[in-house]
């Protein structure tokens, strides 16, 4: 069957943030399937060796989902997901899916909460930066979204809230490079999925799910993340600063 035309794409882009696809594959590749049931999970490592179901197992206690505390702030899809990205329990999210709240509840895969506020929001990009009461058990490292290709697979972490959240596998559709566009993946969108990672075969986060479409025709759907270089800056910012670099003074010296 051939691939959708490339007015449709467009149309299909221009509804999830302006990413522009780089490339179209010749047709839609099938995602690896998802794991029912953490038993199945091994499936994934004939991809990746760093998906395999221990190491899966591990990035995936520092993904969490993220809830106001005020329940007035709620927004018609109150739950959204998130992921610790290090030691000091910073954890990167979508904006647009917080509202405006600032307090909120953070649900780890083992059932555990933690109160976080948020410290930094990029609505431009529809990224916001949260900091944990306290410093979160494990972090998934951040890598080079500027090293993707077309055509790579990547790993999403989709599914409902809570323990039953699965890891998918999908294609690289675009990369945004060159035109400030956002990543684009063969995925289906879940709004339980927004704002949480996509990794790369390293078990490292590329990207934060924002948003979806489906094409004219439906034929082919469509997920978006910003790209992880994008956000990089404002979790930099937010971190502190060594003593050394606040007097602009070399740690060297």
């Amino acid at each position: 069957m051939p691939g959708p035309a490339v007015g449709s794409i467009s149309g299909a882009l221009s509804q999830g943030g302006g990413a522009a696809l780089d490339t179209l594959l010749p047709g839609p590749r099938q995602a690896a399937k998802t794991a029912a049931t953490r038993q199945d999970q091994p499936e994934l490592s004939s991809e990746s060796p760093r998906w395999a179901r221990a190491a899966i197992s591990v990035l995936m206690s520092a993904v969490v989902d993220i809830r106001p505390t005020q329940r007035r702030e709620l927004r018609p899809s109150s739950t959204g997901r998130g992921f610790v990205v290090d030691e000091l329990g910073h954890i990167l999210t979508s904006a647009h899916r917080l509202g405006d709240a600032t307090a909120l509840e953070v649900t780890f895969s083992d059932g555990r909460t933690l109160g976080a506020t948020v410290i930094a929001r990029d609505r431009l990009n529809d990224v916001a930066l949260l900091r944990l009461a306290r410093r979160g058990p494990s972090a998934i490292p951040l890598g080079e979204s500027a090293s993707l290709a077309v055509g790579e697979r990547v790993l999403a972490i989709s599914g409902e809230p809570g323990a039953d959240r699965t890891p998918a596998a999908a294609t690289v559709l675009a990369t945004g490079a060159g035109t400030g566009g956002n990543l684009a993946i063969d995925l289906a969108p879940t709004p339980e999925g927004v704002g949480g990672p996509i990794l790369n075969q390293t078990g490292a986060a590329i990207g934060i799910l924002i948003d979806g479409a489906v094409s004219a025709g439906a034929q082919r759907k469509l997920t978006f993340a910003v790209p992880i270089d994008r956000v990089k800056a404002l979790l930099r910012n937010a971190r502190p600063r060594p003593m050394a670099d606040l007097l602009g003074v070399s740690e060297g010296r």
